[in-house]
């Protein structure tokens, strides 16, 4: 509970909290795609950062993930859609 409570002042605005078994907690982006941290409350405002820093990276390259994955910070990947 405590990863869900510290990723919730970070949801963007309307977007909804989801859980993945597999890749923890996370939502959809309004950007397009879906991001997951995990369900470690551990480093929160790390994986933020990270996600953040990834976005900007993509978004300059003109890529368009599908999935974004920051559950371990120090390493993080992104999948594009199948």
């Amino acid at each position: 509970m405590l990863a869900l409570k510290g990723l919730a002042g970070h949801v963007p605005p309307g977007m909804s909290i989801l859980y993945d078994a597999k890749y923890g907690f996370g939502w959809n982006d309004p950007r397009g795609w879906i991001v997951y941290f995990g369900t470690s409350a551990n480093d929160v405002e790390l994986k933020m950062r990270v996600y953040e820093s990834m976005v900007n990276s993509l978004t300059q390259r003109g890529i368009r993930p599908a999935l974004i994955n920051v559950t371990y910070p120090t390493a993080p990947y992104y999948r594009m859609s199948q």
